[in-house]
């Protein structure tokens, strides 16, 4: 079985060809690449030394091929990095791989946060939610009164990571280096701060103030779909880590949203792509409510988040595109 050692072992070989491959003005794409090896790092650093702290109980069982997943993805991209023929390959395939690999170490990040049982902050965010004009459960109980939810909403928020995959995946293959690794640059950043974030703000979400009436108008699972996982961390003293634990525990912020963004910023220079994910995402968004048991301040924690991220993308592209000093 490979260990997280032998991913950080194959992601370093990443960082050795970025190296060997790079001039004194680095290009964007150097340069985002070197800065999601150094978040992905911080990421799976963060998660061992807080495993370690709290140290819950873990099976590894189903590991194994995942963990030989990406490590050969991750393999591919860095002995393809050096050709020319190969450089979407390698784009594909390292920025995939890196994406996956952050979202596991943030998923055990938010699973050992809820093991600090600092207090719920439900309240906090119910208030917040009013205080900006939206009481957020009325809305979700008027909303469960209009008879059947649309299939469509809740397709676009249950696939918004396999939406997100195949955005990076389609921008890798068409060439677009730089919004591809952007894009992994975003995830990585805005990820690490949502986990930090959400470790001293830990919420059960929507769901709390929801009336068992209206969570049966909603489809199977909306608002507390993340419970079990939830509560057997946040309150069980038999929390055991496996692969199939780390899953959403976030309330506050929204992740789904920082992933809704980076999903329609990729495609923005598409009309036909861009216009597809901006029906997609607005789709995605309604459902974060309802479905993902999200306050209102989630959503604009995420969105502000994400776009202190890409603000910085944006700092990187126009520092790195700068012609050399003489």
């Amino acid at each position: 079985m490979l260990s997280a050692g032998n991913l950080l072992d194959s992601a370093s070989g990443l960082a050795v060809q970025a190296r060997a491959d790079s001039t004194p003005a680095k290009a964007p794409v150097e340069r985002f690449r070197e800065l999601c090896l150094i978040l992905v790092f911080a990421l799976i650093l963060l998660a061992t030394l807080l495993a370690l702290i709290l140290r819950p109980a873990t099976d590894g069982s189903g590991t194994g091929p995942a963990a030989q997943f990406l490590a050969a993805i991750l393999l591919v991209s860095a002995y393809s990095w050096a050709s020319p023929r190969l450089g979407r390959l390698a784009d594909c395939c390292g920025t995939l791989g890196l994406v996956w690999l952050a979202g596991l170490g943030g998923g055990v990040i938010s699973l050992m946060g809820l093991r600090l049982h600092l207090p719920l902050v439900d309240q906090s965010l119910l208030d917040l939610d009013r205080s900006l004009g939206v009481d957020t459960p009325r809305l979700v109980e008027w909303a469960a009164a209009q008879g059947e939810w649309p299939a469509t909403i809740t397709m676009s928020y249950n696939y918004t990571v396999p939406v997100l995959c195949f955005s990076i995946f389609a921008q890798a293959l068409a060439g677009r280096r730089v919004e591809t690794w952007r894009a992994a640059f975003c995830f990585m950043g805005s990820l690490l701060t949502v986990c930090l974030v959400s470790i001293f703000t830990p919420a059960k979400g929507l769901g709390t103030w929801l009336s068992a009436d209206v969570l049966s108008q909603l489809p199977g699972g909306a608002a507390r779909y993340f419970w079990p996982s939830f509560d057997q961390f946040y309150g069980g003293a038999d929390a055991v880590l496996t692969l199939s634990a780390i899953d959403g525990v976030v309330s506050f912020p929204s992740f789904h949203t920082v992933m809704g963004l980076i999903t329609v910023t990729l495609w923005r220079k598409s009309p036909v792509g861009f216009g597809l994910a901006l029906a997609w995402f607005l789709q995605m968004m309604i459902g974060t409510i309802p479905l993902g048991g999200h306050y209102v301040a989630d959503l604009i924690g995420g969105a502000l988040i994400w776009a202190g991220w890409f603000t910085a993308s944006q700092r990187v592209t126009a520092l790195e595109g700068r012609p050399p000093r003489c």
